[in-house]
């Protein structure tokens, strides 16, 4: 962590906890739900915590490509996709900050 700048520095004290996220620990045992289920982490209340299913879901249509690709082909179509998505959902943070700030 030393190597970061000082701003991006997590703090030694600081307790990361993992969780699955609602939709896909259905798919998983009573004792995993239990220890890692969303429902259960203290302060999480209602998130469902699937982005990323919807980020694979978006990816989804390039599948037929990607498919017939090499393997360092597709890796870099998908980086190529991924960048892209969140390009676009870092000009969307520039919309909602200035909706925000009219407020």
């Amino acid at each position: 962590m030393s190597e970061f700048p000082p701003e991006l520095q997590i703090n030694k004290d600081t307790v990361v906890e993992f969780g699955v996220p609602s939709w896909h620990i259905n798919a998983h045992g009573a004792d995993c739900r239990a220890n890692f289920g969303l429902t259960y982490r203290e302060g999480v209340d209602c998130t469902c915590g699937e982005e990323i299913e919807g980020t694979w879901a978006r990816t989804n249509p390039l599948g037929p490509s990607t498919r017939e690709m090499a393997s360092g082909a597709r890796h870099e179509t998908l980086n190529d996709q991924w960048g892209g998505m969140n390009f676009r959902r870092i000009l969307g943070f520039g919309e909602w900050f200035i909706e925000f700030a009219d407020k």
